[in-house]
C-alpha cells in the first residue's frame, strides 16, 4: 500500500518538474489542484486507517 503512495507522490513531483522545464502556461486554479488532491487523499487514508485501527470495516 505504501509503495503506491510513494509512486503517486513521485508522479506529482515529476509532473511539477515537467511543467517547470517545459514552461507550460499555468492558470492559478491549476496551481492549487495538486495541493487539494494530496490533501483529499491524505484525509481519506487517515480516516481509512483510523477506522481499521478500531476494527471498523470500510
Amino acid at each position: 500500500m505504501e509503495a503506491w503512495l510513494l509512486a503517486f507522490v513521485a508522479l506529482v513531483f515529476a509532473l511539477g518538474w515537467a511543467w517547470r522545464v517545459l514552461q507550460v502556461r499555468r492558470l492559478e486554479t491549476l496551481l492549487r489542484l495538486p495541493a487539494y488532491t494530496l490533501g483529499a487523499l491524505g484525509a481519506y487514508w487517515t480516516i481509512h486507517r483510523s477506522l481499521m485501527i478500531f476494527g471498523i470495516k470500510f
